[in-house]
């Protein structure tokens, strides 16, 4: 019954990002929905009902959904792709992050988990890992993003090592839909 719920929620959330934005939108997917059989049929009758184009609805997979079942994962990705969705993974360096997977999974984009931004007891040694993370996902054709970039400095650095998309509170906080309009129209 929850699992139905959820999945419901999930699509509903879904169908308003696409109906309100009508252009580029990222969405998170449950693991709940992720394992549910309707899940690709239902968003993609979501993006097709809105005539979103291919490559502008993201669907990001968290990291832990992803390792539970690797072969799982690597035909919902073809899918998704099949369909026109872009895919990301969500949550990397959360604790199952595996360079192995990463050589087979077709995904867009790496979201680099806030852990890799909190207070750090070695900052170079944190520096270092982030440079090489994001070397090599490039070198893959995938696209970075680093969330929770709250500092200056650590925006600085991210820009420096070349990180595709940078997301934290050092650019603005949770805002509602209207006031977020207003500043991608350049109003705010």
């Amino acid at each position: 019954e929850f699992s139905r719920a959820l999945s419901s929620i999930g699509a509903t959330v879904t169908d308003v990002a696409c109906s309100d934005r009508g252009g580029w939108s990222s969405v998170n997917v449950s693991k709940i929905q992720f394992y549910n059989p309707d899940f690709i049929p239902v968003y993609a009758s979501i993006k097709k009902q809105y005539g979103i184009p291919d490559g502008l609805l993201e669907i990001e997979l968290t990291e832990s959904a992803a390792f539970e079942h690797e072969e799982y994962l690597l035909q919902v990705v073809r899918e998704l792709h099949d369909y026109g969705f872009l895919c990301s993974l969500d949550d990397f360096g959360t604790g199952y992050s595996s360079l192995g997977l990463l050589k087979d999974l077709p995904i867009d984009v790496l979201k680099l988990d806030g852990v890799f931004f909190r207070v750090s007891v070695d900052v170079n040694r944190e520096h270092t890992i982030l440079k090489y993370i994001i070397d090599m996902v490039k070198e893959l054709n995938i696209s970075t993003v680093a969330v929770g970039g709250e500092r200056q400095e650590q925006i600085e650095f991210l820009i420096s090592v070349g990180c595709d998309l940078i997301q934290g509170f050092a650019f603005y906080r949770p805002m509602p839909m209207d006031q977020f309009e207003k500043v991608l129209d350049g109003e705010q």
